[in-house]
């Protein structure tokens, strides 16, 4: 006797619980919509939602960028987002920073700019449009007096 995949499928069910969980990726394989966003990366900690570039968060990111020589994406309560803050002060540098935490579309912001620069993690620091990495990666630049160099590119082209 000859048996298709969905009576197969409806008995095993009936006798392990857990393959409900392949509920959803039987119903996708047999036609149906998936049922869940899209998501890229292994762990929890580092799956991001699929991410519109060409979007008014991404065009809102990267006008940023482009009009400031120096922009941190900051979150106000990161010890390393004050890290790199703290550098461009005692610099006496002005820079553009955005709150991600404080802002309705900062989850966004914090996807596009995982796309972009490789990592979710603040602070993002930009100097003349280019992410120089984060707080640590600004503090070990300003030591080795790169950072002057970089920020007098940027104000020099401004």
């Amino acid at each position: 006797m000859k048996i298709t995949f969905n009576e197969r499928w409806s008995r095993l069910k009936e006798t392990s619980p857990l393959l409900l969980l392949l509920l959803p990726l039987q119903q996708y394989i047999n036609g149906a919509d998936w049922p869940y966003t899209l998501l890229m990366g292994g762990s929890p900690s580092c799956q991001v939602a699929a991410v519109d570039m060409k979007g008014p968060v991404a065009e809102n990111v990267r006008n940023k960028i482009r009009e400031n020589c120096v922009v941190i994406f900051s979150k106000t309560y990161c010890p390393y987002c004050k890290m790199a803050k703290k550098v461009f002060d005692d610099m006496g540098t002005p820079y553009e920073v955005y709150e991600i935490d404080k802002e309705k579309d900062g989850v966004a912001v914090q996807d596009v700019l995982d796309i972009m620069t490789g990592a979710r993690t603040v602070p993002r620091v930009f100097v003349g449009g280019k992410c120089i990495g984060g707080g640590t990666e600004t503090r070990q630049l300003y030591k080795d007096g790169k950072l002057v160099e970089l920020v007098g590119q940027c104000s020099d082209n401004s």
